[in-house]
């Protein structure tokens, strides 16, 4: 009996001093976990105000339209099953489909589609195509604001968003971890050499490159080899591509590809109710009397993302359509 005593004394001599010579180391560490967990959230949330500056933002510079919020506006996706046998080559290739549409319809049935952000939450690696003015480019900027939503967003993994517009892309040398740095720098992250490598790593990154088309001929070819030499040291990570259908040539392994669906009646009629959700426009009806105004001429256009908010900036400013012709829509480059 007296034994067990002694040892449980001897025992509670050792914790006090256990306590007393490590306390404060115990608590330094803790200090120093606590700032790092402060200081990672204080960056991130850094990050997020400048990357939504710079691409959460919608505008349609050429009429001079004023920003709205991707958000606001945004309507969810929708990818074919299966690649089109017809591709737009040119905007003359798209004016000249929307001619010869003379009946009202979707452009492909709901049960030939994938939902946009359900195949971004399942592929790791994903080739997005589509046609000019198809939404390519807001579909990457609003999975990075997903991403950056964490939980509360959409974006299964937790990951942080890079947008990298490939026709910015320097031409020699091409250094695509520079290149992420210098986003991480721009966008406010605290020592973004030290940032990008732990990321990279620990495959926390969602790189999302746009505009593969956009990149001049001549170096193409390099900038995909860059690319997926770049995949591959990085695998851990996610990697989303933007191109234009008819610029596809291949070159990426291991890549899911997929095709931008033309908007359906759905997609259009949700388009138009975001862009006059203003409270004045929900007084007036200019949502439902826009969708009514859609006749089969403009029902055609805006089948295409960007040609449907030139309609509604057209209708905005007209409360009609008038004498619309599908060049006007389209913007020269698009």
């Amino acid at each position: 009996m007296l034994e067990k005593i002694l040892i449980a004394i001897l025992i509670a001599i050792l914790i006090w001093i256990l306590k007393k010579v490590f306390s404060p180391f115990l608590k330094k560490a803790s200090e120093f976990l606590e700032e790092k967990r402060q200081n990672s959230k204080n960056a991130a949330h850094d990050y997020d105000t400048p990357y939504k500056e710079h691409h959460g933002q919608f505008q349609v510079s050429c009429i001079g339209m004023e920003e709205r919020s991707l958000d606001d506006v945004y309507v969810a996706v929708q990818f074919q099953n299966k690649r089109r046998a017809t591709k737009y080559n040119s905007i003359k290739d798209v004016e000249k489909a929307f001619r010869k549409e003379s009946t009202r319809h979707s452009a492909s049935t709901s049960d030939e589609r994938q939902d946009g952000m359900r195949v971004a939450n399942n592929e790791k690696y994903l080739i997005v195509l589509g046609s000019p003015g198809g939404g390519k480019s807001t579909f990457l900027r609003k999975i990075g604001l997903e991403a950056l939503k964490g939980e509360d967003g959409n974006f299964e993994h937790q990951c942080i968003p890079v947008f990298l517009q490939l026709r910015r892309f320097p031409q020699t040398p091409i250094d695509i971890e520079a290149w992420i740095i210098e986003e991480f720098k721009v966008c406010g992250y605290p020592h973004p050499e030290r940032w990008a490598n732990d990321k990279l790593k620990s495959g926390g990154l969602l790189i999302l490159f746009d505009g593969l088309d956009e990149v001049p001929k001549p170096n193409v070819s390099d900038v995909i080899n860059k690319i997926r030499d770049f995949v591959h040291q990085y695998s851990q990570n996610r990697f989303i591509v933007s191109c234009r259908t008819a610029a596809y040539t291949g070159g990426f392994t291991n890549f899911a590809v997929v095709e931008i669906a033309d908007f359906d009646d759905a997609q259009i009629k949700a388009y138009i109710y975001n862009w006059f959700a203003s409270a004045s426009n929900r007084k007036m009806k200019t949502a439902q009397r826009c969708w009514k105004a859609l006749d089969i001429r403009e029902y055609q256009l805006a089948q295409n993302p960007l040609s449907l908010a030139l309609l509604c900036r057209v209708y905005e400013d007209e409360q009609n359509f008038g004498p619309i012709h599908p060049q006007n829509l389209m913007p020269p480059g698009s």
